[in-house]
């Protein structure tokens, strides 16, 4: 009751440009700190961003943003497009440094486009799960909000 009041055009333009500006912040940390590490570590690292970024939608959902007077706005922008886009792009690259070195020579645009289009079926396969699993559990996200079947 009384969820997350933002129209899905905030949604739609402010959060995918700050995704994106995320993104290209996960690109330069993954050259400047991640680059030289295990592969492991690195994933170690992104999950628990990705577990931290998670828990930005618990604190909007359980309303506890607004007990400490932080708005819906602010906690989905830091974690869902800042935290969630960071983590997601470190997550990315290691996959994209090791299909360049695997693939033979001259390959590399190929590897890396076949890489990103299985990675994109991915994530909409995953939201087109989560919208149908949001729609079976009739957990309604549009005011008035009914997160009780979560």
């Amino acid at each position: 009751p009384g969820g997350p009041n933002f129209s899905y055009a905030y949604y739609q333009s402010l959060g995918n440009i700050l995704s994106n500006v995320a993104n290209f912040i996960g690109t330069i940390l993954f050259q400047k700190l991640f680059l030289r590490r295990s592969y492991r570590m690195v994933f170690w690292v992104t999950t628990a961003m990705r577990v931290v970024a998670s828990m930005f939608d618990v604190v909007m959902v359980k309303r506890w943003n607004i007990d400490v007077g932080i708005p819906d706005k602010a906690t989905y922008l830091f974690g869902d497009a800042m935290v969630a886009g960071v983590a997601s792009m470190l997550a990315f690259m290691p996959g994209v440094v090791l299909i360049a070195r695997l693939c033979p020579k001259g390959m590399e645009a190929t590897m890396y486009a076949l890489l990103a289009g299985v990675s994109s079926f991915g994530q909409i396969a995953s939201r087109t799960i989560g919208y149908m699993l949001s729609d079976w559990l009739e957990i309604r996200t549009v005011a008035p909000c009914d997160f009780t079947n979560l």
